[in-house]
C-alpha cells in the first residue's frame, strides 16, 4: 500500500480475485510455494500450472571462456530519487560497490522507456559512468537480442541491497518467484551471481550448480568469492541447463494443460 497506494492496491487484489475465481485455469510464473498462497486467499476451483519464460534454443548465444571480469545487469532500473519507494530495487550503490572492486559493470535498463524519459529519469546514473571507467549505463535491448548482447560478458548479475523488512510484500515476494532476467542470462550462456533473498530462484541456481548465491555481506567480497569458483564448470553447467530448462523441453506440458482445461 505504501508503494502503489490504496486505491490501486485494493484494485490490484479484486482483479486478482476476480481472475483467480473465475477462470479455467492458472499459468503461475511463481513457485508452487506462490499457488498454495493463492488458494488461501481465493476460492479457487481450477488447476494451476506452474510455467516460466524459459529459455528458448533460437535466442540461444554462445560465448568464450575466458574470464574477463565483466558482469552485466539488465531489467528495470529504478532513478535515484525512488530511493525512498523502491529502496531494495536500487543499483546505484551496488554499482559502487561491485566497480571497486574492480569489476567492469554494465547495466542495460528497460527497452520500455522512451529516450526522453531515459536521458531526463536517470541523470544520476549517466554522471557517475562517466566518473567511474569500470561502470557504462545503456538504453534498454529487447529480449530477442538482448542474449546475444549479454553473452559477451561473464556472469548476469541479480543481487540488490535489500533495506527494511525482508518480510513486507514488496521484499517477501521474491522468495517465491523466479525472474526473467534469470533466463536472458541462461539464454547467453552466462553463470548467474543472485541475492539468497530470491530463495526459489537461488534453489534453482543450487540445483544445476550455474551460479554463485550470495548474502548481502558477500557482496562486498565478490573479488574474493568469484576466483574460488571454476568458470568453466560453471559455464558448461550452464550450456547443459539450458537445455533441461528450454521452453522446447517444457511447452508441451503447457499444451496437455491447454487440452485439459478445455475438456473440463
Amino acid at each position: 500500500i505504501s508503494t502503489w497506494g490504496t486505491k490501486n492496491t485494493e484494485l490490484g487484489f479484486f482483479a486478482e480475485q476476480f481472475a483467480c475465481e473465475y477462470t479455467d485455469g492458472i499459468i503461475l510464473g511463481y513457485s508452487s510455494e506462490a499457488a498454495e498462497i493463492l488458494k488461501k486467499h481465493h476460492n479457487i476451483k481450477c488447476s494451476i500450472l506452474e510455467f516460466h519464460s524459459y529459455p528458448c534454443k533460437e535466442f540461444f548465444a554462445d560465448k568464450s571462456s575466458r574470464f574477463n571480469n565483466c558482469l552485466v545487469y539488465g531489467g528495470t532500473v529504478y532513478p535515484k530519487n525512488c530511493e525512498k519507494i523502491f529502496s531494495s530495487y536500487q543499483l546505484y550503490d551496488l554499482i559502487k560497490v561491485i566497480t571497486k572492486q574492480n569489476f567492469y559493470f554494465d547495466v542495460y535498463a528497460s527497452p520500455h522507456i522512451s529516450s526522453v524519459s531515459f536521458e531526463k529519469h536517470f541523470t544520476d546514473y549517466f554522471n557517475f559512468a562517466t566518473r567511474d571507467g569500470y561502470f557504462k549505463f545503456h538504453k534498454g535491448i529487447l529480449p530477442t537480442e538482448a542474449p546475444k548482447v549479454f553473452s559477451q560478458y561473464d556472469f548476469g548479475v541479480l543481487v540488490y541491497f535489500f533495506k527494511g523488512d525482508l518480510n513486507n510484500p514488496v521484499n517477501s515476494h521474491n522468495k517465491i518467484r523466479l525472474p526473467n532476467k534469470i533466463f536472458f542470462y541462461i539464454e547467453a550462456g552466462l553463470p548467474i551471481i543472485i541475492s539468497k533473498e530470491f530463495e526459489y530462484a537461488s534453489r534453482l541456481v543450487k540445483e544445476f550448480e550455474i551460479g554463485i548465491v550470495v548474502s548481502q555481506n558477500d557482496i562486498y567480497n565478490l573479488s574474493a568469492i568469484i576466483p574460488t569458483y571454476d568458470y568453466k564448470k560453471l559455464r558448461n553447467n550452464v550450456l547443459a541447463a539450458r537445455n533441461k530448462l528450454s521452453m522446447e523441453t517444457h511447452i508441451n506440458r503447457l499444451l496437455q494443460f491447454y487440452e485439459e482445461v478445455v475438456k473440463t
